[in-house]
């Protein structure tokens, strides 16, 4: 099983506050707020390892399990000054398997509120559904049967950029602070910044912020997933750890499920960062 790589993300730099006081609330609003890094060629180097662990007949979880081999990846700031579909002024990162296949490009806005994903780029090493324009399943399925799409069904193949705008992050970062990021009408993330943890990191421990991601779906809230993003303030995104709790286990011979039930566990770490 191949699991989707988790986007990175990362929020770097010393915060220095020259604050004044709300009339209204007595909360200091900081004057300067250190964002986003964007020096340019930036890089950050990741290892990530994904983990099932089976649950027995009691309900009782088992030992995490090397679902596949380490993997490792490179982020990259490779422009400050990016254009892509009329959108200007724009950050660009680059990521890529240390291997060198791969490379997902992704375009980033950053203002004084928000950091804000514009566009993404992609590329697939195994042959994927095309985007649909329509919703008209059946009429899809006969046309991608034969390879006979007709015109306006799906985006063109050499649509290779997609404006998909959400936020990543918003300043300051205070903990306690949420905000909603909607991917369609019927499903948006939650973003909430719980506190501050210690994580190891070489030869030290740096002190991150921990934002946990809820998903809403269309049927309500997905009490499977649960996600996490340790962030520095000085070294970026330091981990991120996402789990997918009381999935049913199906095999070939079983597909519609075992009777068993697992959890996936899928950790990035930082190893590397360098400007």
């Amino acid at each position: 099983m191949k699991l989707g790589f988790i986007l990175f993300i990362a929020f770097a730099g010393l915060l220095f506050i020259l604050g004044c006081k709300d009339a209204k609330t007595g909360i200091v609003i900081p004057e300067t707020v250190e964002k986003y890094p964007t020096t340019l060629n930036t890089e950050w180097e990741y290892e990530t390892a994904s983990y099932v662990a089976k649950y027995d007949k009691n309900g009782n979880l088992g030992i995490d399990s090397l679902l596949q081999p380490m993997t490792y990846s490179i982020l990259k700031i490779s422009s400050v000054n990016d254009s892509v579909n009329g959108e200007r002024n724009l950050i660009r990162f680059d990521f890529s398997y240390k291997s060198g296949v791969s490379v997902v490009k992704n375009w980033y806005r950053n203002s004084d509120n928000t950091f804000e994903r514009i566009a993404s780029s992609g590329y697939s090493e195994v042959w994927v559904t095309p985007k649909l324009k329509k919703s008209d399943p059946i009429h899809f399925l006969q046309h991608l049967l034969r390879n006979t799409f007709p015109d306006g069904v799906v985006f063109s193949p050499n649509d290779s950029v997609y404006i998909n705008k959400r936020i990543i992050l918003q300043y300051p970062l205070v903990v306690g602070k949420s905000w909603d990021v909607f991917i369609t009408k019927d499903f948006f993330i939650t973003r909430t910044i719980l506190g501050k943890q210690l994580l190891p990191y070489r030869n030290g421990n740096v002190n991150c912020y921990d934002i946990k991601s809820i998903y809403y779906r269309d049927n309500g809230l997905d009490r499977q997933t649960d996600e996490h993003d340790f962030i520095s303030l000085e070294y970026g995104l330091v981990k991120r750890e996402t789990i997918i709790d009381s999935l049913p286990l199906t095999t070939v011979e079983n597909p519609d499920g075992t009777g068993d039930f697992v959890r996936f566990k899928i950790t990035s770490t930082l190893v590397r960062k360098s400007n």
